[in-house]
């Protein structure tokens, strides 16, 4: 699991954020991309000032997660590099932009289900057991 809790695990919550985010590969510019990162976010954020008092990035940072890997976005990680290169950013797109890149981080550290876990994405292995697989 990304770590998302049972009442915020439901699609449908997230379906204007993915489809948002689905955009990104059709942005002209990188400055139109910073756009829909923005307005991904606001999605997102919406939904979590409906449904929860307080969140912090423990909330949002897995929902940016599942997002991100709802999306599937071809090239997310070039659009975000040439946004972080190539768009003028103000402190608030700034700080978002930095978020959706930790998320995409978060999503690059899991792996897929395997037959032995039954389970959804994990952390990968690191190290010298990483080497033996």
């Amino acid at each position: 699991q990304l770590g998302v809790r049972a009442p915020l695990a439901e699609p449908t919550l997230w379906a204007p954020a993915i489809a948002e985010l689905d955009g990104l590969a059709s942005a002209a510019s990188a400055a139109d991309a910073l756009e829909v990162v923005v307005r991904t976010w606001d999605c997102a954020l919406g939904v979590l000032g409906v449904t929860e008092l307080h969140a912090s990035a423990d909330d949002f940072l897995p929902l940016m997660a599942y997002i991100v890997v709802c999306a599937r976005v071809p090239g997310l990680l070039c659009h975000l590099h040439a946004i972080w290169a190539y768009a003028e950013r103000d402190d608030g797109a700034d700080m978002w932009l930095t978020h959706a890149m930790a998320a995409v981080g978060f999503v690059a550290q899991l792996e897929g289900p395997t037959a032995a876990s039954g389970g959804g994405p994990r952390p990968r292995a690191r190290g010298r057991a990483a080497a033996t697989r």
